[in-house]
């Protein structure tokens, strides 16, 4: 290799480099690692899946898939072993599931009749129980004694909550001539089961639509019936679900408000339809679970764990959440599971858990800086070089008009290695100098700062445009005006891509508003 190929590869190494290092003095971690808060690195179940026909709960103490596996609805324990088979998978649209710590699963699946168009229900518990021509989400819930099931649908011009099972099927505890929705439920450890759903109308106006939906809850056991509803508070709408659950002696209760964010009451079980102990407000997201002392929302690829008011992403999956879960093992481990829907509509399975936290690597630490997705960091790193490298050269043709008439009084009389070296000074002071001209015009530092990965990245970024701006062109024979101008634009152009690569998702967030 030539000793001029050498130093241009020096050259390109010593660059990448000093952008990593303009990376690492940038402001604040720009985005979640791939796990935190005490979660492993997410791990792939399964993929393939046409349907995301797939759910999590506790058997008997032990997180356990109720999912499809070959050509058979199966149980496999979360942390390995032999799949017990429930039924045949052909057909099948749905699952939900429930347990407890010392309550063995219950599942309840879907399929539709390819003959007669309806929709049949079974349950590991008792075989088939319903047939209809609606899709329906019957609610599973293990109890000490036989396992129960509820239903919130439509019923002529109103909605009714069922409790199917096989001593009393469909006993209808409530009627409405609202909308039923998001239904969840639980039972305590006294045996009363814990109901939270959402109720309410979407109308159509000539202004548009008008929603006006609460959420709501009731506790029922067969001695009292159903007691309640009362009322929660407003919510968002009939899409995001409600989550129940029960831990360290309290019931938790988890909805969408109308503004978009989890609201959260936590209750007394002994007066669980009193005033609840606390209402509070999160952030935005689906809730997930409940758990004692934390809630779990997701966002995007994101799951989320708020905990006395601290919001901390402790997965992101490299697939969008179609359906998520999180349960607490007999154990104390939290397992977090949820289904994602991949390039070409087939759907993968995930799961992460707090037995052991994610070991960070150089990797990890980068892609969370640069805003970068762990999953895939060649093909973002390409794609935002190439982006910055096509902000550099706009920037660069901007600038050399600027340029050419300062070498007028700059480079004029001077040799061509003194204005080669004023160009790139001349370059290189172009980009801070709109940044302050930006201050001094009264764009706050706070919002400004962030677009331009902040005062060290700015300051490096000038030093590493005048250093190569300088030398780019020493073995050039060159008049001094266009050494001037070449020095000068080749310390714009670097300057610019070392700013534009290091705050380049903070740009592209900008966009996406």
């Amino acid at each position: 290799m030539s000793a001029r190929a050498l130093g241009a590869w020096a050259a390109a190494a010593i660059l990448v480099a000093t952008i990593l290092a303009a990376a690492g003095v940038g402001t604040a971690r720009a985005q979640p690692y791939a796990a935190d808060g005490g979660f492993d690195r997410p791990r792939l179940v399964s993929r393939g899946q046409d349907r995301p026909t797939a759910a999590l709960a506790l058997d008997a103490g032990e997180a356990a898939w109720v999912r499809i596996e070959g050509e058979a609805l199966v149980v496999v324990p979360l942390a390995g072993g032999a799949a017990r088979r429930l039924d045949a998978a052909e057909g099948v649209r749905w699952v939900a599931v429930d347990g407890g710590v010392d309550r063995p699963l219950v599942a309840v699946w879907q399929r539709r009749d390819p003959q007669t168009g309806r929709y049949v229900f079974s349950w590991n518990s008792g075989g088939e129980f319903l047939r209809t021509v609606q899709p329906l989400e019957p609610v599973p819930v293990a109890t000490d004694a036989a396992p129960l099931l509820f239903v919130a649908r439509g019923q002529g011009m109103e909605a009714i909550l069922e409790r199917l099972d096989e001593g009393d099927p469909g006993a209808v505890l409530y009627r409405t001539d609202l909308r039923l929705s998001g239904l969840s439920a639980v039972a305590d450890a006294t045996g009363t089961v814990q109901l939270t759903w959402l109720e309410g109308r979407t109308e159509a106006t000539p202004l548009g639509t008008r929603s006006t939906w609460t959420a709501r809850a009731a506790a029922w056991s067969a001695a009292t019936g159903l007691v309640g509803p009362v009322d929660l508070g407003a919510a968002l709408g009939d899409a995001p679900p409600t989550t129940t659950n029960v831990g360290d002696g309290r019931v938790e209760r988890t909805w969408v408000d109308a503004e978009g964010l989890v609201r959260h009451a936590a209750f007394d079980p002994d007066a669980a339809l009193a005033t609840p102990d606390e209402v509070e407000r999160t952030r935005s997201g689906r809730p997930v679970a409940a758990l004692a002392g934390a809630i779990f929302i997701a966002e995007g690829g994101t799951v989320w764990r708020v905990a006395a008011g601290d919001a901390t992403p402790v997965v992101w999956s490299p697939l969008v959440l179609a359906r998520a879960w999180a349960v607490r093992d007999a154990l104390g481990i939290t397992h977090l599971a949820w289904v994602g829907t991949e390039t070409g509509g087939q759907h993968a399975l995930y799961a992460a858990d707090d037995r052991s936290p994610m070991v960070r690597t150089w990797r990890d630490h980068l892609a969370a800086r640069l805003g970068w997705s762990p999953w895939n960091l060649a093909e973002e790193a390409f794609g935002q070089a190439a982006a910055s490298v096509l902000i550099a050269v706009l920037w660069a043709m901007v600038a050399a008009p600027v340029l050419w008439l300062a070498s007028i009084a700059f480079a004029g009389r001077s040799s061509a290695r003194r204005a080669r070296w004023r160009g790139a000074i001349a370059g290189a002071l172009l980009t801070p100098a709109v940044v302050v001209a930006a201050l001094a015009a009264g764009v706050a530092g706070a919002t400004l700062w962030p677009l331009v990965g902040g005062p060290a990245t700015l300051a490096l970024a000038t030093a590493i445009g005048l250093g190569l701006g300088g030398v780019a062109w020493a073995r050039r024979d060159m008049e001094p005006t266009p050494a001037f101008v070449a020095s000068g634009t080749t310390a714009v152009a670097v300057a610019a891509a070392v700013v534009a690569f290091v705050s380049f998702q903070r740009w592209l967030a900008l966009t996406l508003i």
